[in-house]
């Protein structure tokens, strides 16, 4: 399974929750992560694809996750490319403004036919 969003509860989007908190316009609220974020879309933050999961009555889903102790960010990329996954790198950030160019380094034993920018 992939997580494709990461959240901070705030007070405003979730009222009356003991894990939602605004100290200061900076959120310190309850780490969420979604496995499917279409429900993101209401809140105006989402800048992924999102997909989303309806289960009828007596449905249900099973989801795994591989966990790894590593060493420091280095050992985090290694481990990434050892999996099959990729590891990115993106100069100046990982959010590019339109009017500013970037250079980025795919790490990856896949073959890249293509890159588009989104």
């Amino acid at each position: 399974a992939g997580l494709e969003y990461q959240d901070h509860w705030r007070v405003e989007e979730h009222p009356g929750s003991t894990w939602a908190m605004d100290q200061g316009g900076w959120a310190e609220g309850l780490n969420v992560f979604y496995i499917h974020s279409n429900v993101i879309k209401s809140t105006n933050r989402g800048y992924l694809g999102s997909t989303s999961l309806s289960l009828a009555p007596g449905e249900s889903k099973t989801y795994a996750f591989k966990f790894f102790k590593v060493a420091d960010e280095q050992a985090v990329k290694d481990k990434l490319y050892s999996e099959g996954h990729m590891d990115v790198t993106v100069v100046p950030g990982m959010i590019v403004p339109t009017n500013l160019k970037a250079k980025f380094d795919l790490h990856t034993s896949k073959s890249i036919t293509s890159v588009t920018a989104q």
